[in-house]
């Protein structure tokens, strides 16, 4: 009895943690003279019990200040499976902005959705969430991203599109 108490509890457990998922996909050092994506990741975290963000993460393979304004990283996100970006998100950089030099623009291609929220940086890392209610999704995450300086740019995958 104790066993079967100890198994419930366990799975209950397990029921109540908040369910969250990540995907990280590495791009190969391929770029001289430009900003060169190192990894990029899709996560769903829980914040607090019922409130979910989703952050999308970027790494260079040289550090890198977005906030000069030279520089940045072009998501497209496919949410519900048809190999079409439902949306795109922009980070960049406005040394000449207020209220902070980093920022990362989310938009719904339809239209129904345009977000602004900061860009938390590194030395090489780039972080951007928004509530996770902000993106629909009826099928695994697709994204690709591509990071953008003076012209030179480098796709992460080179070709199609990486998945969760």
């Amino acid at each position: 009895m104790r066993r079967f108490l100890a198994a419930a509890a366990a799975a209950f457990t397990l029921l109540a943690i908040p369910q969250a998922w990540a995907a990280t996909a590495t791009d190969p050092d391929d770029v001289s003279g430009g900003l060169d994506v190192k990894t990029s990741a899709v996560r769903v975290v829980s914040v607090d019990p019922g409130v979910n963000r989703m952050r999308l993460a970027v790494t260079t393979y040289d550090p890198f200040d977005l906030s000069d304004g030279i520089g940045s990283f072009y998501w497209q996100i496919d949410s519900t499976g048809t190999g079409r970006a439902d949306y795109v998100a922009y980070m960049f950089g406005d040394p000449k902005a207020d209220g902070g030099p980093l920022f990362c623009l989310l938009k719904a291609r339809d239209g129904s959705l345009k977000q602004y929220v900061d860009v938390k940086q590194g030395a090489s890392s780039f972080l951007c969430g928004f509530p996770k209610r902000y993106i629909q999704t009826t099928k695994p995450i697709r994204w690709r991203v591509a990071g953008r300086q003076e012209g030179v740019i480098d796709r992460a995958p080179d070709t199609g599109w990486l998945s969760s």
